[in-house]
């Protein structure tokens, strides 16, 4: 009976264990999720990026889901390994005296304990470190796209400043007239062709030409 009653009792513990760690997996994805949402529309929300700050933030909560589901499975396996041994110590030793299976199952609890917690740290340590990725990825985005304008700037006006030095360089004149030449071809639009206005016959003329011509006739006759 003492048999059955600790070996009851490891498995009521196991099982507690089990369905502890799979509520803090589950309410480590929810967090996550949250904060890329909130992430995308805080931060991702300009320069048109969005679409792209999604996608990644979506493969960053599989990965983070997947890292956690290894995680469960890898509790779920140990737990089973130690109730196995436990069951069969317990039958092996259900002769012998009580205080080896007390100690057995103090032993069993402990590792259970020791495994949930060190899930629990890890399952933390995943959901904060794809949270840090996404508001990375999004930050470098946003510097990255200021930053490159502005060494294309500082490396224009390096050039002209060369230029002006050595003295081959060209005038703020010429400069200026080639800016309007510019501005001037943009402005250009295409030219309608315009279409020919058909020549109106004078009947009058075809009138004429034909009482003539009835005249002549009449002549010769």
């Amino acid at each position: 009976m003492k048999a059955l009653t600790t070996f009851v009792k490891i498995i009521g513990t196991a099982s507690a264990a089990v369905a502890k760690v799979v509520v803090v997996v589950v309410v480590v994805v929810v967090v996550v999720v949250v904060v890329v949402v909130v992430v995308v529309v805080v931060v991702g929300g300009g320069g048109g990026g969005v679409v792209v700050v999604v996608v990644e933030a979506i493969v960053v909560v599989v990965i983070v889901v997947k890292a956690a589901a290894a995680v469960v499975v890898v509790v779920v396996v140990v737990v089973v390994v130690v109730v196995v041994v436990v069951v069969v110590v317990v039958v092996v030793l259900a002769v012998l005296v009580v205080v080896v299976v007390v100690v057995v199952v103090v032993v069993v609890v402990v590792v259970v304990v020791v495994v949930v917690v060190v899930v629990e740290v890890l399952v933390v340590v995943i959901a904060a470190a794809a949270a840090a990725m996404v508001v990375a990825i999004v930050v470098m985005k946003e510097m990255f796209s200021v930053i490159v304008p502005l060494k294309k700037y500082e490396g224009q006006q390096k050039i002209s400043r060369r230029r002006r030095m050595e003295g081959g360089g060209r005038g703020k004149d010429e400069e200026e007239e080639e800016k309007k030449k510019k501005k001037k071809k943009k402005k250009k639009k295409k030219k309608k062709k315009k279409k020919k206005k058909k020549k109106k016959k004078n009947k009058n003329k075809k009138n004429k030409k034909n009482k003539k011509n009835k005249k002549n006739k009449n002549k010769k006759r």
